[in-house]
C-alpha cells in the first residue's frame, strides 16, 4: 500500500446505491449481509442462492464452502459457518499488493468504513484518534502510517459499517489480513 493516498475514512455513508450488478448480479446473500436483514432471512437467502455447498459438519455447526466468489474484480474462495446466532464468512486469495489495494476501495464502495489497523504489530486506532483529530487530520496520519510499512507488510484492518461506526456492539464485523502471502476478509455477522 505504499504510495496509496486514497482517501480511507472519508467515503461513502450509504450502501444501498453503491452496489454494481456486474460484481453482485449473482450474489444476492452479499446484498442481504450489508443491509439491515435479519440474520434469519439472511441464513435463508444463503441456503437459497444455490452458490455455496456444505463442506463440513460438526455439532451444532454447520459449515459451507464456496470455491469462487466474485467480488468486484477479485475471485475469492470462501468458506462459511452457521451458528444460532451468528454467521462467520471467510474468504481467502493470492497476497498481490494490487488486490489489496482494490480490497480496500471495494469494501469503502459497499459502505464500511475503516475502524482500527495494525502493520507489523504498530496500531492506529481510528476510533480514538477521531476523537483528538478532526476526520481530514486523521485521514493524512492514516495515510502517513500506512506508507512507512512496505506493501507486503503483515497487516490486518478493522472495519464497519459508516452508519454503525460508533455503535459498541456493530451488527458486521469486516477483518482484512494481509501476510504478503495470502489475503484473508473475515466477516462475523450478528
Amino acid at each position: 500500500m505504499h504510495g496509496f493516498s486514497v482517501s480511507l475514512l472519508l467515503g461513502s455513508t450509504f450502501i444501498a446505491g453503491l452496489f454494481s450488478s456486474v460484481a453482485y448480479g449473482q450474489n444476492v446473500w452479499w446484498l442481504a449481509m450489508l443491509n439491515n436483514t435479519p440474520l434469519i432471512q439472511f441464513q435463508q437467502k444463503l441456503q437459497q442462492s444455490g452458490d455455496w455447498y456444505q463442506c463440513d459438519s460438526q455439532a451444532g455447526v454447520n459449515a459451507y464452502c464456496l470455491d469462487d466468489f466474485k467480488y468486484y474484480q477479485q475471485h475469492l474462495y470462501g468458506e462459511l459457518t452457521l451458528r444460532q446466532d451468528e454467521i462467520h464468512l471467510s474468504f481467502l486469495t493470492d497476497y498481490q499488493a494490487q488486490t489489496l489495494s482494490e480490497l480496500i476501495l471495494n469494501l469503502r464502495k459497499d459502505g464500511l468504513v475503516l475502524s482500527n489497523m495494525v502493520i507489523e504489530k504498530e496500531q492506529f486506532d481510528v476510533v480514538n484518534a477521531l476523537k483528538e483529530e478532526s476526520p481530514t487530520q486523521v485521514d493524512k496520519d492514516l495515510i502517513f502510517f500506512i506508507n512507512r510499512y512496505p506493501q507486503d507488510a503483515e497487516r490486518h484492518l478493522d472495519w464497519r459499517l459508516a452508519d454503525e461506526f460508533d455503535s459498541p456492539s456493530p451488527r458486521i464485523k469486516v477483518r482484512l489480513l494481509s501476510d504478503g502471502e495470502m489475503i484473508e476478509l473475515k466477516i462475523i455477522r450478528l
